[in-house]
């Protein structure tokens, strides 16, 4: 599961790249996030892992992706 774990990493990356705060240096994992884009991503996850909702669509980007790679090796729900 190698190229597994080199999805999620790439997109966790992508991911803290995009949530970065201002004058972060490019090329290594941000100590600081824009809080807009954590409140963002927190209020998807809470509407995903929300026990109410009957079905839920990430829309903050980045998550989907990450939630996809973290995801899609269990064939939750194979395509027939």
């Amino acid at each position: 599961m190698p190229e597994v774990s080199a999805r999620l990493d790439e997109s966790l990356q992508e991911l803290l790249k995009e949530m970065a705060a201002e004058g972060e240096p490019e090329g290594q994992r941000p100590s600081l996030l824009k809080s807009e884009s954590v409140q963002a991503a927190l209020e998807a996850m809470i509407r995903l892992l929300d026990a109410n909702a009957g079905a839920c669509q990430v829309t903050h980007l980045s998550l989907a992706r990450v939630l996809r790679a973290t995801f899609s090796p269990g064939d939750l729900f194979p395509v027939r």
